[in-house]
């Protein structure tokens, strides 16, 4: 039978079901379904099989990345109706349809692992950047992402918790409570806090310590300051009772973390340095990031030799490690020390070591960082300079090497090179003035342009 047959009947039958009952449907649709299957060649019925993962409708970047299907397959598929594809682009299936798929899917049990297991890689790193991006609050963009996937991030959320992935769970809880923050709806958005906690109330020690370690530390990052705090007293408890003092020193950490944005600056160094001591004395390597904290917290009660200290001694656990992250966040701090102490030139050598050998598509945001500090802090002409050639330089490496930067990176640049550029051309317009020269601001400003584009 051609596939135009098959078409032609798919629709005789559809026009001669129309006045039946559901129970007389079924048999003579899972009939078509059947003769539709057979027709398949193996790498489309594979396809089909997976779909059977998603709960609901889903879209190209998704059927790619999870079943590994084509766009020139999805448009096959769509073509004989086995998909359909709505205004938006996203594709689904007759519910009659889906479910023998998922009768597949579930009979084979080594494929069902992997595709669940490309499920969760996939909405795993999707929710990740849509996350980032929500801090923008009111993003359309943002709120059609989330809305359009709600139902596969629940979905993923019981996958995580059967699978013992407390990190997944929570991420995806605390996602959703940033949707529905943005959609103004608090009480639900406090709900899926609670939820994340609850969940890894299900799991054992181990695994529930981990939780609210994640859970402590997303709860201060997002500003949810009190969640935080208290999951990392929770955490602090139960690592005490169980007599682990790593999960012990980062339940510390997170108490310093949630003090500090507090403006409690004492409180956030006594909280560090008890991590420090409790860390040093299990003998944890990772000492880095608590060791940089322990430095901001200094910093912010303006004791710059103990913040240089704790810094240093950062950059150095970092090396030792291999922890080029931290390395990189040691950099940038120890130039701003400089900075903020009025020893521009010697803040300049650390910038240019966090750009020679930091510079990447991972470090973008400590770069923009280091760029923005330079140019809030530091007044002197070599400074603006400096930062407007690191520019220059991040923007010709993209452009030569192809890096990718995704929408939210290239968004919290362009305030950055605009701050730049108008400090360089400020900085350009006093020079001229004081030479006698007639440059407006305008010229100045595209001085700064030459400066760094050539």
């Amino acid at each position: 039978m051609t596939l135009t047959q098959v078409a032609q009947l798919l629709e005789e039958v559809l026009q001669g079901t129309e006045a039946m009952t559901l129970a007389q449907q079924q048999p003579v649709l899972e009939k078509v379904v059947d003769r539709s299957w057979d027709l398949l060649n193996e790498t489309e019925r594979q396809i089909m099989q997976a779909s059977a993962v998603f709960e609901g409708d889903f879209s190209a970047e998704a059927a790619f990345q999870v079943l590994g299907a084509r766009p020139d397959q999805l448009a096959s598929l769509t073509d004989r109706s086995l998909l359909r594809r709505d205004a938006n682009g996203r594709f689904s299936q007759h519910a009659l349809l889906l479910s023998f798929c998922r009768t597949k899917l579930q009979a084979d049990a080594r494929r069902r692992r992997q595709v669940e297991a490309s499920f969760a890689g996939y909405f795993g790193e999707w929710i990740v950047q849509l996350s980032m991006q929500s801090r923008r609050r009111g993003s359309k963009n943002v709120l059609d992402g989330y809305a359009a996937e709600y139902g596969h991030l629940v979905q993923l959320i019981h996958w995580a918790g059967q699978q013992r992935q407390p990190t997944l769970v929570i991420h995806i809880c605390t996602a959703l409570f940033d949707y529905w923050i943005l959609r103004q709806a608090d009480l639900r958005a406090l709900t899926w806090l609670a939820a994340a906690l609850a969940l890894t109330q299900q799991l054992n020690v181990d695994v529930r310590m981990q939780g609210l370690w994640a859970l402590a530390g997303l709860g201060v990052s997002w500003g949810e300051v009190e969640f935080g705090r208290a999951a990392a007293q929770e955490l602090l408890e139960l690592s005490r009772q169980e007599q682990n003092p790593v999960w012990e020193g980062y339940a510390l950490l997170n108490l310093g973390g949630a003090s500090l944005l507090c403006n409690e600056a004492r409180e956030a160094q006594s909280w560090y340095a008890q991590s420090l001591t409790v860390h040093r004395r299990a003998g944890v390597r990772e000492l880095a990031m608590t060791l940089l904290r322990a430095g901001d917290a200094a910093r912010s009660l303006q004791d710059w030799a103990q913040a240089r200290r704790y810094y240093e001694e950062g950059l150095l656990v970092a090396q030792e490690v291999r922890n080029e992250k931290d390395r990189i966040r040691a950099l940038r701090r120890l130039m701003e020390w400089h900075l903020l102490t009025e020893e521009v030139e010697r803040g300049l050598p650390w910038l240019k070591d966090v750009w020679t050998q930091g510079a990447g598509a991972g470090y973008v945001v400590e770069l923009i960082a280091a760029m923005d500090g330079t140019a809030a802090y530091a007044a002197q002409q070599d400074a603006h300079m400096l930062a407007a050639q690191l520019w220059g330089a991040w923007e010709r490496q993209v452009q030569q090497y192809g890096l990718y930067l995704r929408p939210f990176e290239q968004e919290s640049f362009a305030p950055v090179r605009e701050a730049v550029l108008r400090s360089l051309g400020e900085a350009n317009f006093r020079r001229a003035w004081d030479e006698g020269k007639s440059w407006t601001l305008e010229r100045s400003w595209q001085a700064a342009r030459e400066a760094i584009y050539g």
